[in-house]
């Protein structure tokens, strides 16, 4: 989430919302999982939250609904159920807008993969272009939304 964020150029228009994604994918900004925080390396991705971050990409940029709900955990709220509960009931999507011309000019006649992944030789570069229509926003989400990329 933080990589596309630096990533992509954009303009949130309610950031506040932003914390249902941190929920949803298990990293509450200021409540880690345990005193020694977070796990290192890819242990932190689990099964459960690699599905939504996958989807994060076409969710941002408009493609796709947001269809997920957070799930309860009182070791993360710490009681707090009437503020989850008044969170989940006001939550609208943050209306994130990408600047994709600026995209287009950053990534204009270059590989785009060169930029976003870090091992390609793991990547099917024919398979994600198979998703795209040749333009740069398309190869870009695509390429966010592979595992390579998330997993990075």
């Amino acid at each position: 989430m933080v990589g596309m964020m630096r990533t992509l150029p954009m303009n949130i228009q309610n950031p506040e919302n932003l914390i249902v994604y941190q929920k949803l994918l298990g990293q509450m900004l200021l409540y880690p999982p345990n005193v020694s925080g977070w796990p290192n390396g890819k242990s932190w991705i689990d099964s459960s939250t690699l599905m939504l971050r996958l989807q994060i990409p076409q969710i941002w940029s408009g493609l796709r609904p947001l269809e997920y709900s957070p799930r309860e955990d009182d070791d993360i709220d710490m009681g707090m159920k009437s503020r989850e509960t008044a969170l989940n009931k006001s939550f609208k999507n943050p209306n994130i807008t990408i600047d994709w011309t600026r995209v287009e000019k950053a990534f204009n006649k270059k590989n785009c993969e060169d930029y976003l992944i870090q091992n390609q030789k793991s990547l099917d570069m024919d398979t994600v272009k198979n998703f795209s229509d040749n333009s740069v926003k398309m190869d870009v989400i695509n390429l966010m939304s592979t595992p390579e990329y998330q997993l990075m």
